[in-house]
């Protein structure tokens, strides 16, 4: 049942955006280790150090809580930006640190905990999911592989299968089977290989034949 609270302190002062921090780190740690139906507010509350009312005047319900994480998961799981390249070496080089980073997140403990709580609540509510995910942009990978082709940097004749397959090679590698399967996180060092070999596989089929 929703809650409703009154805070002498605004909601945007540092103090508050501090416990808002707090209850977000804590939320993190709960979801990520009982998943979403098992953890209740209260435990919420107990686990960042303030009462339950507190909680619910910075969020609302469970469910906002958790889709806020959710939200910002799948966010930096983006990798940030793209640099642009002018070669097919910086364009390694790009793809090599927009994955990498994208993986060092993705591979943390607590977003491995979160991305299972958050698969499976998707598969008990899968419009909830939909609604969720439609929110995100997630062509920019895309983008820059039809700037590249247009450059004539790559040849890339469908910039969506050209992503798509780049993603399995990556994340079909190191991230779907410690989500789904339970597998340990392969080591940084090891991950690193992985990745340059995945770049330059991909390099192989989308390098302008000369």
């Amino acid at each position: 049942m929703s809650m409703t609270a009154t805070t002498s302190v605004p909601l945007s002062s540092p103090r508050a955006e501090r416990t808002r921090a707090s209850i977000l780190q804590a939320a993190s740690r709960l979801f990520s280790a009982g998943g979403y139906a098992q953890v209740s507010m209260d435990e919420v509350a107990a686990e960042a150090g303030v009462t339950k009312p507190t909680v619910y005047a910075h969020f609302g319900s469970k469910e906002a809580l958790f889709e806020t994480l959710i939200t910002e998961v799948i966010s930096r799981s983006h990798g940030g930006e793209l640099l642009s390249a002018q070669n097919v070496d910086e364009v390694g080089e790009a793809m090599f640190e927009w994955s990498r980073n994208r993986l060092n997140w993705l591979l943390s403990d607590d977003t491995v905990g979160l991305m299972r709580a958050a698969s499976a609540e998707g598969l008990r509510r899968p419009d909830w999911a939909q609604n969720l995910l439609a929110g995100f942009d997630f062509g920019a990978m895309e983008r820059w592989l039809a700037e590249l082709d247009d450059a004539g940097v790559l040849e890339v004749e469908s910039p969506s299968t050209a992503a798509a397959l780049f993603t399995a090679l990556t994340k079909g590698t190191l991230f779907y089977p410690v989500l789904v399967a339970g597998q340990p996180i392969t080591p940084e060092p090891d991950r690193d290989v992985l990745i340059r070999e995945a770049v330059r596989v991909f390099l192989a089929a989308y390098t302008p034949k000369k």
